[in-house]
């Protein structure tokens, strides 16, 4: 027989007495809560069905308020919707009776006295809001909709993925219509935009020669003055102003350049501008002033006998760095390459490179293209080893007609190209983060074209970033930016630091030309300039054009156009309309600013309208992964600008015949009439399937949330019978271990004396 000590038998009761007495309390929890589980250690399994439910529930609230607005919404959109049937019912029973030639013209004024009455009921139940909401505005629920006046509504843009055009185009105008309308504008002949003055900016070599002249009379009068600068070929001359009038308000200013002992022009940029501006005769007509990135202090040229005219309609040309490239990574040495994409853009990420081994012995070297993959079939010798290298596979890709339309292949680093390459599976080529930028032409029209940028890896350790100016000649400029390298010979260079190198640019010889002088630069929208420069190649700027683009316009949204060319693209508002319609000029006028070229074929369009919403739909989530549309917008239930069945077009034009005494007009709007019931009518219904939909899923969430309920109460709450008898059951427990706890530790004056 085995002896238990004091001490054991005594956290023995101890124990049980805690755990019994922890029971009690558990029972006495779950019957004043009502909950079976009150924390997840009550029952792990169950709190996640609980958690699980209660996510359920508390989505199905947020449904039944959805289904309660959307209800309402709905109710108050189909209400409107019957009271503008009713309203246009009653134009049509006008229009029918005034369609006959049985009524007096005083009835006929009557009557529409009456539809400019119902003109006025649709405005406002086209304005109809629901708790200061518009019901038919789409997402724009803060603004009213309609007005009874038209609206000039701003331009919007058709502009293709490589437009050169980055410039705003806006409307503007008092429209004299009375029926709303798309006008079209599609570009006819390729071209800038016309400035409010003629201007003319000088491109010599040297740096700091540079002047830009701008007339004094805005328009196409300073188009008529031109400037030349004329080396006397004489010794000691003193630097002279002409003034030529050539009659019809054509004006050349002749300047006479000053010449030193041995003959050679000493006229600098600034002395000529004095001299101009100190003119009283060409002061009239222009206003010289330094061209950008020039400090004047550069000696001027002869401009060979040919006199320069100021312009209005030039273009700058532009430039954006956003070209894909991939650098390879292999595992070898002096096998890596760089890739840049030829066309700038996201397609370029659309390009994979592949170095595929052909995994036979004696293969030979080939590339192939298809789409936009370029799969390198490297050789191998005759034990089936790779034998291609770095330079073999650059010079090929750049060989390769279809290879080299896509990249352009060069050396990465310090790499000299004589390593053998490994297999590399297809790899994208990628545009970089944070770190493009735009470059503009100061050199206006398509003397710009002439400037390219090159970024050059110097495949150097521990080189800055550097710039040189290339003076090709013939007005031809290339920016080189030798991009900096760390000690590895990879590329560090940033956006921001390329930036920073082309405007602080001081060239060695001051004779030399300034990049500050040939370009502007600016980070792209939305770039921090941080991202480091991972492409190398040459690009030109492009877009540059003498003379302002022209185009064509279309009053019925593009079905219809007037002639080619009819106008021209100004930064001043111009009048448009379509010569071929007999409405002519109606007051609509489009503005562009003068921001890259415009091209042929690209589109834009302003509305006038009498609607200021928009067609986003309003969609609310009725059940999980289900949504339902609630609104109607302004122009499904009115109808398009420019469209016949437009109901208060229509109702503007029965007015108007009614007011002529046209009953012929008058019933010309009979058919238009049935076209608008029908289109209300159909709107109606489209409401009334939505309110099925949304009594249907409310009917739906009501059996979801009875089961829900269920199947919480089911894992959370007590059976309070079985929760009572529980309670007892732990009550007479606890008792009884307590009077036997009693009885087993009674001492006596024996067990205390021991």
């Amino acid at each position: 027989m085995n002896r238990i000590s004091e001490q054991n038998l005594y956290s023995s009761i101890i124990y049980d007495l805690q755990k019994k007495n922890y029971d009690l309390y558990k029972a006495n929890e779950s019957i004043s809560s009502g909950k079976r589980v009150n924390r997840p250690s009550d029952d792990g399994l169950g709190m996640s069905t609980i958690l699980t439910q209660r996510s359920l529930l508390s989505d199905i609230v947020q449904y039944e308020q959805n289904l309660s607005v959307g209800n309402d919404l709905l109710n108050l959109t189909e209400s409107a919707l019957l009271n503008m049937t009713n309203s246009v019912t009653e134009a049509k029973v006008l229009a029918e009776q005034m369609s006959t030639d049985t009524y007096r013209e005083s009835n006929m004024e009557d009557a529409a006295v009456a539809i400019d009455g119902i003109i006025d009921e649709l405005i406002q139940l086209g304005n109809t809001d629901m708790g200061g909401r518009y019901i038919f505005a789409g997402s724009e629920t803060d603004v009213a909709p309609f007005t009874k006046g038209l609206n000039i509504l701003d331009a919007t843009a058709g502009l293709s993925t490589f437009s050169t055009y980055t410039g705003q185009v806006t409307s503007s105008g008092t429209y004299t219509g009375n029926q709303s309308k798309v006008y079209m504008v599609e570009i006819t002949t390729t071209g800038g935009v016309e400035a409010q003055y003629a201007t003319l900016t000088t491109n010599f070599d040297s740096a700091n020669d540079d002047l830009t002249f701008t007339a004094k009379t805005e328009g196409q009068i300073g188009e008529n003055i031109s400037i030349e600068y004329v080396d006397p070929l004489a010794i000691n001359q003193p630097l002279g102003v002409v003034v030529n009038d050539l009659g019809g308000g054509v004006y050349d200013i002749q300047v006479n350049l000053a010449t030193d002992g041995i003959g050679a022009v000493t006229s600098t940029a600034a002395e000529v501008m004095n001299a101009i501006n100190t003119d009283p005769n060409a002061s009239v007509l222009i206003t010289a002033s330094l061209a950008s990135g020039s400090d004047g202090s550069g000696v001027v040229t002869d401009m060979g006998g040919v006199p320069q005219s100021l312009s209005r309609g030039f273009s700058y040309a532009t430039l954006t760095t956003d070209y894909a490239a991939l650098t390879t990574n292999l595992t070898g040495t002096n096998d890596d390459l760089t890739f840049v994409a030829q066309n700038a853009g996201e397609d370029g990420n659309d390009i994979r490179i592949r170095y595929l081994n052909p995994g036979a012995a004696n293969q030979t070297f080939s590339i192939s293209v298809d789409g936009s993959d370029i799969i390198v079939n490297l050789a191998t010798d005759g034990t089936g080893a790779i034998t291609t290298t770095g330079n073999q596979i650059m010079a090929a890709v750049n060989a390769d007609p279809d290879a080299s339309a896509l990249v352009a292949a060069s050396l990465s680093g310090t790499n000299n190209g004589t390593g053998v390459v490994t297999a590399m599976d297809f790899t994208n080529l990628t545009t970089g983060t944070q770190n493009d930028l735009q470059f503009t032409a100061l050199i206006p029209g398509t003397e710009g074209n002439n400037i390219s940028v090159n970024y050059n890896d110097p495949q150097l350790a521990n080189q800055p970033t550097s710039v040189i100016v290339n003076n090709l000649g013939g007005g031809n400029y290339e920016i080189q930016v030798n991009l900096a390298t760390d000690a590895d010979g990879n590329i560090i260079a940033t956006a921001a630091d390329v930036m920073d190198a082309i405007l602080t640019h001081d060239p060695v010889n001051p004779n030399d030309v300034a990049a500050a002088e040939l370009v502007a630069v600016s980070l792209t929208e939305g770039n921090s300039g941080l991202g480091v420069i991972n492409q190398t190649g040459t690009w030109n700027l492009t877009g540059g054009a003498d003379t302002a683009a022209s185009f064509k316009v279309s009053e019925d949204g593009g079905l219809t156009w007037g002639p080619d060319d009819e106008f021209t693209a100004s930064i001043m508002g111009t009048n448009i309309w379509d010569s071929t319609k007999p409405d002519l000029d109606q007051g609509v006028q489009i503005a562009f600013t003068n921001e890259g070229t415009l091209s042929a074929g690209e589109q834009f369009a302003i509305e006038v309208s009498h609607y200021l919403g928009n067609n986003e739909d309003i969609e609310l989530n009725i059940q999980s992964n289900y949504r339902v549309e609630v609104n109607i917008d302004g122009e499904e239930a009115m109808g398009e600008p420019g469209d016949a069945d437009n109901i208060l077009d229509c109702l503007f034009r029965l007015e108007e015949a009614m007011l002529n005494h046209d009953t012929n007009a008058v019933a010309e709007e009979l058919p238009v009439l049935d076209e608008i019931l029908e289109n209300l009518t159909s709107q109606m219904s489209q409401a009334g399937a939505r309110l099925n939909r949304i009594e249907m899923a409310a009917n739906i969430l009501v059996s979801t949330n009875l089961g829900a309920t269920e199947r919480l109460s089911n894992v959370e709450d007590i059976d309070i019978y079985e929760a009572y008898t529980n309670l007892e059951l732990q009550q007479l427990t606890y008792e009884a271990l307590l009077a036997s706890t009693a009885m087993i530790t009674a001492l006596s004056l024996l067990d205390y004396i021991r």
